[in-house]
């Protein structure tokens, strides 16, 4: 499927869409059961090709769409915008999901071609074996010291990113991670103080300073953790890319800092 046929399809679906306002706006008290029935094929045909448009979009993380009609579409496809027909097929139907837009993929869509799109999107180019094969080679976090449940759930999800070789996310992530360490040990150690809420914190605690709350200024700890922030942070703003082995240091690398850091505490 190319921009050019999912173009066609969008304009296909804008036109059953004016096709039932035209048809309902037309309905008088004496519709014969034969033209309601007409209203339902309309509303049915809708329905089917939105749902193909919809799952044709998985395929999907961006497309280019030059026609301004169909980009406006889609785009209510995406947000789960109403459509004049949706709302005819919840007075047609009497079923609150035609209004709400929130199908069920399985209720739409059969096993067999849930599994056949899970072949094409998913195992076409990652598996579960190469899942495991990179879970051994990166290992577990190891510390000494209990770390807040927010810290280890974002640990937990960096660390499948990167087995699944989800290396931009990886690399955000580990930011992720160290800023959280730095404000749970910086309220471990007293240096850092709550007041308010995360919009206020984040104005009195800015990266450098929060460097300086948590490890000795110009110590060598302290270095490493602003090479490692400011390393991060220049693909965050756009300025480098990340592949496996980047990534893999970085990640590694966030873990050493934020193993420091706990020890830290104890000093």
């Amino acid at each position: 499927m190319n921009s050019e046929q999912l173009t066609e399809l969008t304009h296909q679906l804008y036109e059953l869409d004016l096709k039932a306002i035209k048809y309902v706006c037309e309905i008088d008290g004496n519709k014969s059961v034969s033209e309601i029935d007409e209203l339902v094929k309309i509303l049915d045909d809708f329905f089917k090709l939105k749902l193909e448009i919809k799952t044709i979009l998985i395929e999907f993380n961006y497309i280019e769409i030059k026609d301004e009609l169909a980009r406006k579409v889609l785009q209510k496809i995406n947000t789960n915008q109403q459509f004049e027909a949706d709302k005819y097929l919840t007075i047609v139907t009497g079923d609150k999901d035609y209004e709400t837009n929130n199908f069920q993929l399985d209720e739409l869509i059969s096993d067999s071609e849930i599994s056949d799109l899970a072949s094409d999107l998913f195992y076409s180019w990652f598996c579960g074996e190469q899942y495991v094969r990179n879970l051994y080679s990166i290992g577990s976090m190891i510390l000494g010291v209990t770390i807040p449940d927010i810290l280890r759930s974002i640990c937990d999800e960096t660390r499948k990113c990167l087995a699944l070789e989800q290396y931009k996310a990886v690399y955000s992530l580990c930011r992720t991670m160290l800023e959280t360490c730095m404000r749970d040990v910086g309220i471990k150690k007293g240096t850092i103080k709550l007041r308010g809420d995360d919009h206020h914190f984040y104005n009195e605690y800015p990266p450098k300073r929060l460097f300086d709350c948590v490890s000795q200024p110009k110590g060598e700890l302290n270095k490493k953790i602003k090479r490692l922030y400011y390393e991060i942070s220049s693909f965050i703003h756009g300025i480098k890319t990340v592949d496996y082995k980047t990534a893999e240091n970085t990640y590694f690398e966030t873990l050493k800092i934020i193993s420091k850091l706990y020890e830290s505490i104890e000093e």
